[in-house]
């Protein structure tokens, strides 16, 4: 008995961008694919998660400051 999935049948899509990252022995292929008819580039997603890096590194620094006051 084979394997079926739900995209049996369905035309597979090609993905946008392929990135491949050797390291000894192995290749790592990561695919991506981009929201048909989506209005965000690469450089606005980027800048979103640039943003949220920003934000999650301001937290631990409040905190540390924080206590060092009531201290």
């Amino acid at each position: 008995m084979s394997k079926s999935s739900k995209r049996d049948g369905a035309a597979r899509r090609v993905p946008d961008n392929v990135t491949e990252i050797r390291k000894g022995g192995y290749v790592l292929a990561v695919s991506g694919y981009y929201k048909v008819g989506g209005a965000e580039t690469a450089l606005d997603k980027m800048a979103r998660v640039l943003a949220r890096e920003d934000a999650l590194r301001e937290i631990p620094r409040t905190q540390a400051s924080d206590s060092e006051q009531s201290a």
